[in-house]
């Protein structure tokens, strides 16, 4: 049974987003152990719906909290208005931004950062942006992931950044591999950061750790950084995320052709659709200001999304709005999801409800999905059967979850036992 919401108007700000954080943590694991209804949770996937749930926690929290009485109310009104205006505009920038990433397998994406002048006495910091907001980097990297390698790197990032002149970039490899982390224990493929004062972007890459090293010591023009050919994968990754260079007068299109250099093939990464050239990412990085169309459909489900939340009452954090966010935000991800699997999606068969659970066996088996389980293991999520798919006739390593068994290939699925 779901609880009543939770304000104490003695609470301080921390306290309040502390209160309504747990909160989030018992709805959600609530419905993440349903059945019928986990697959909003969008678990075992690249699409953290937990975390955009904290940012309307945040925004609830600050509406809330011990002290917002005294401001004028027509003032508090409408900053009530902005912070879950704030909280929706991320959600649906995070959208867009996991449809480039892992539904278009996009070669180049765009990062969010910005340098600002902040803090007292004022200086220059990398800020990430989420909509209206502005968000320090360092406090959205992970402290535990690569045991501190990564955080440590993006805090190298912005030390080096804001001391440089407009013009320059700053570029920093994260390599495939290791991440220190349970949840994924590997990332799949090389990301090539690279930081300006206007604008940056993430080059994806199939550079292995030898070809990462001889990456950064072609840019830097100079013997930067060696590996120990006995040193650990642990240590490889250490060393290299230790280490930034600074460019001038470089394009994005000049580090891409440096990444073809090293590899020494124009195939510079590849995905699930296989290889992916370097006029691929070329292209892609020439369309990377390109609005991110998800279609009418999609769409609408977005509006959706922010009518429930504009026509909730802000002080209003129940647990009923809680559950309504999660369904709302998974339902639009499930639905992308199906407009790429129209043999599910246009299924007679099946209810709506099973549509959406082979949405998410599909959304967990993706390629690079930073919290996918490598489709290629059998885990205690998702297990593999090399076997004739019934319907379409293939040989195919069907997916098999929550006791259905899919076809990767044809996506026709059925119930299974074994």
């Amino acid at each position: 049974m779901l609880q009543e919401r939770l304000i104490d108007w003695q609470l301080s700000l921390a306290e309040q987003k502390e209160l309504y954080y747990s909160q989030v943590d018992r709805v959600f694991k609530q419905i993440e152990n349903d059945a019928e209804f986990s697959a909003f949770t969008l678990s075992g996937t690249g699409f953290l719906v937990r975390e955009q749930i904290y940012a309307f926690a945040n925004a609830a929290a600050h509406i809330n909290a011990n002290g917002t009485d005294f401001f004028d109310s027509d003032y508090k009104k409408e900053t009530e208005k902005a912070w879950i205006e704030d909280a929706f505009l991320r959600t649906s920038q995070d959208i867009r931004s996991f449809y480039q990433e892992f539904v278009e397998y996009s070669p180049a994406l765009p990062i969010p950062a910005e340098v600002r002048v902040w803090g007292e006495p004022p200086k220059s910091r990398l800020f990430a942006r989420y909509g209206n907001s502005l968000v320090l980097y360092e406090d959205i990297v992970d402290e535990f992931e690569r045991e501190g390698a990564a955080l440590a790197a993006m805090r190298l990032v912005e030390k080096t950044l804001v001391s440089t002149k407009p013009g320059d970039k700053v570029i920093f490899v994260s390599p495939a591999g290791w991440t220190g982390m349970a949840d994924p224990e590997e990332h799949k493929d090389a990301h090539v950061y690279v930081f300006g004062h206007d604008e940056s972007l993430t080059l994806r890459t199939r550079m292995d750790h030898a070809q990462s090293v001889a990456f950064l010591n072609q840019l830097a023009g100079k013997h930067l950084l060696d590996i120990d050919s006995n040193s650990s994968e642990k240590e490889r990754i250490k060393s290299i995320m230790g280490k930034v260079v600074v460019v001038n007068g470089y394009e994005f299109e000049d580090v891409a052709h440096e990444i073809r250099t090293v590899i020494g093939s124009d195939v510079v990464w590849e995905d699930d659709n296989g290889a992916r050239t370097y006029g691929e990412m070329i292209a892609s990085i020439k369309n990377r200001s390109r609005a991110i169309n998800l279609g009418e459909e999609i769409e609408v489900f977005i509006d959706d999304l922010k009518d429930y939340v504009e026509n909730e009452d802000p002080k209003n954090f129940s647990d009923e709005f809680i559950a309504g966010l999660i369904y709302r935000i998974g339902r639009i991800v499930l639905e992308i999801e199906l407009n790429q699997n129209p043999e599910i999606a246009q299924a007679s068969s099946l209810p709506l409800t099973e549509k959406y659970k082979n949405a998410h066996i599909l959304l967990q088996a993706r390629s690079g999905c930073s919290h996918a389980p490598n489709k290629r293991k059998n885990t205690s999520e998702v297990k593999i059967l090399c076997c004739t798919c019934p319907f379409c006739g293939r040989q195919v390593e069907a997916i098999i979850k929550d006791g259905m068994i899919i076809c990767p290939i044809c996506h026709m699925s059925r119930s299974w036992q074994g």
